[in-house]
């Protein structure tokens, strides 16, 4: 029998004996699986489980997602990477509700779907609809680069791959969903990208990687993408037991979500769209502020480090009632730092009309950010240890 079809085999068998049952692919339903499979790229599988199956709680059938608004499903979203993501599957229900009343079962149409890929397709297409399609992701690539001794770095890579594998099919008696899932986990749980359990793997005698002692020379990695700084600085507004928030439009990073005023610097602004905002007008560039130091954290290409200043707001005995939004911040506001020290308030422009106050204990759950996030989890113990203002 050939060593391919024996090689794909022991790892079936082994995911039978030991693969784990994720709550999320229990059912063969194919509105979870590309939803969980749209989750899961670009996301730790072990950080993202429960945050699927809340998702799935909050959005069960693709109704309920295509009807949603979009705000609710990118706070639904929160701390599972990037939210084109969630925008796209949000995209995606709404097409295949009025494109195909359900979730198509072709691969071609598929590929049609807004957030749906090669790799999702094929999941959804093996694992729903029984077709013999090689799912293909980081996992899977590195257990075949490991096996064969494939370069990974080839264009053709995966094209490769997928007709050796799929030229073997007819000689399983598997389900195609248990072969891409048997695949997927056992490079997760085995042939992991570091410290491999090679001792422990059920196919190692089939392993070329190994019988040459070069398994940590596969998968070759690919070099790492050059990673931009950007000091983001933030206002932390307190008034009357209220912050600050401002509903962006198309601020970078924050397109469409709710954040603090902020400003961003960047060693060349030609990084970002002419279209992406990165400032708030409530900052004047001309002044000097003193920003602390909250938190790093990156998306994609950048390397973003949290700067935030707490600004207190008291009213004088001059000033009128503020109500809604903001414009009159300025008159008849008195403004200190987090130590009591005057502010100059011509040092801000407090006049957008998407600025707005949230209560305190509200601000959490407006946030979808998770940077902005660990800025207000760090700035809230300094609010709190004043008693707000």
């Amino acid at each position: 029998m050939n060593e391919l079809v024996l090689t794909i085999e022991g790892i079936l068998k082994w995911f039978y004996s030991f693969g784990i049952d994720y709550p999320f692919r229990n059912n063969r339903n194919p509105y979870r699986v590309w939803v969980s499979e749209t989750l899961l790229q670009q996301t730790r599988l072990d950080a993202a489980v429960g945050k699927i199956e809340n998702f799935l709680n909050r959005f069960p059938s693709l109704e309920k997602l295509a009807n949603a608004d979009e705000s609710e499903v990118l706070y639904a979203f929160k701390g599972l990477g990037y939210y084109n993501r969630a925008r796209n599957l949000h995209k995606g229900a709404r097409f295949m509700l009025n494109t195909y009343s359900g979730v198509p079962e072709s691969y071609g149409e598929l590929l049609e779907v807004p957030s749906i890929g090669p790799y999702t397709a094929a999941a959804i297409s093996s694992i729903c609809f029984k077709r013999k399609i090689l799912s293909i992701d980081g996992n899977i690539r590195r257990v075949f680069a490991r096996i064969m001794r494939m370069d990974n770095t080839s264009p053709a890579f995966d094209a490769k791959l997928r007709s050796l594998v799929e030229s073997v099919y007819g000689d399983l008696e598997y389900h195609p969903g248990d072969l891409n899932e048997s695949l997927m986990q056992f490079g997760q749980m085995v042939c992991k990208a570091k410290k491999p359990l090679c001792t422990a793997c059920p196919v190692s005698s089939f392993c070329l990687a190994l019988s040459m002692n070069m398994v940590k020379q596969y998968p070759a990695l690919a070099q790492n993408a050059e990673k931009f700084t950007v000091n983001w600085k933030i206002l932390i507004i307190v008034f009357e037991n209220q912050i600050l928030l401002n509903k962006y439009q198309n601020f970078q990073f924050l397109k469409q979500q709710t954040g603090f005023p902020s400003m961003l610097e960047l060693e060349n602004k030609e990084l970002f769209s002419s279209k992406s905002k990165i400032v708030s007008r409530i900052f004047k560039q001309s002044k000097e502020n003193v920003f602390l130091k909250a938190a790093t954290h990156s998306i994609t290409k950048y390397k973003i480090t949290f700067h935030y200043q707490i600004i207190g707001l008291s009213r004088s005995k001059k000033s009128r009632k503020l109500e809604g939004h903001s414009q009159s911040l300025n008159n008849g506001m008195l403004m200190m730092d987090l130590e009591g020290n005057p502010v100059d308030p011509e040092m801000f422009i407090i006049d957008e009309p998407d600025l707005f106050f949230e209560k305190i204990e509200n601000v959490s759950g407006v946030l979808i950010s998770s940077g902005l996030s660990k800025v207000w989890n760090h700035a809230l113990n300094s609010i709190s240890a004043r008693g707000g203002t």
